[in-house]
């Protein structure tokens, strides 16, 4: 192989682990709409934040759709609950 295709793949994997939250974010979403057509029926992917180690990850949340469930949040705890409604 050249030395520029090299460096394409390079970029590309570079690339996919940069956005591998954001990517499973989504391949979660898209599973869980599968399942709504063939199994079962859900609304929302719900997840708990941890920001006790990395107080980043709301922001990264709140990027990719997700909101706080508002009557789980109290100060005392080390982690959000979050959902993002499946079909918005």
């Amino acid at each position: 192989m050249k030395i520029e295709t090299y460096r394409i793949i390079y970029f590309h994997i570079y690339k996919m682990i940069y956005y591998i939250g954001t990517y499973m974010i989504v391949n979660s979403l898209t599973i869980a709409r599968a399942c709504n057509r063939q199994f079962f029926a859900a609304r929302f992917l719900t997840v708990d934040a941890d920001i006790e180690h990395d107080e980043g990850v709301l922001a990264f949340y709140r990027k990719n759709g997700f909101v706080p469930n508002a009557e789980l949040y109290n100060k005392n705890r080390k982690t959000i609950s979050l959902r993002k409604d499946i079909y918005r």
